[in-house]
């Protein structure tokens, strides 16, 4: 009888601890965040999908574009970046229960969005679903066929 009580209590974590919900304050608001590039998935629920296809690849110009994007997720649901040769503000909130996000009111520093700014703009707002941590974070619209992946700006 002590086995079982002692095996059941060994696998308790296994069962348990994978409930634990995402802190989206931890994940989201750790600092800025770089955009790496835009994907294309046929697997949204693998945690790391090979797979999946970079929009940009590393000898494309307009990588190297892409990458000088930032976004900062504040704790009090605000939100703030730079684009090419603009910056912009919005409003964000996320659902641990479902890892839902919700990218609200951006509004660009200037109306006059062309290219890759106009670009991402238009990814955010139609982002739905998050997945990732404080380090890589994966934005995608509801299909879950695509996804912008961002990872924290590292201070030196």
């Amino acid at each position: 009888m002590k086995r079982l009580i002692y095996f059941i209590f060994m696998l308790a974590p296994l069962f348990f601890g994978g409930c634990q919900k995402d802190d989206v304050f931890e994940i989201f608001t750790g600092g800025t965040w770089r955009v790496v590039n835009y994907y294309t998935t046929s697997n949204w629920d693998k945690t790391y999908d090979n797979h999946a296809l970079a929009t940009y690849t590393p000898d494309n110009k307009n990588l190297e574009i892409l990458n000088s994007f930032t976004v900062v997720f504040n704790e009090d649901g605000t939100m703030e970046g730079s684009l090419e040769t603009q910056r912009f503000t919005g409003n964000w909130s996320a659902n641990p229960d479902d890892r839902s996000v919700s990218i609200t009111h951006l509004s660009p520093s200037s109306d006059n969005l062309t290219g890759m700014s106009k670009d991402f703009i238009q990814k955010l707002e139609n982002v739905r679903y998050y997945k990732g941590d404080s380090r890589t974070l994966m934005l995608a619209p509801e299909s879950r066929t695509s996804y912008v992946q961002l990872t924290t700006v590292l201070n030196n």
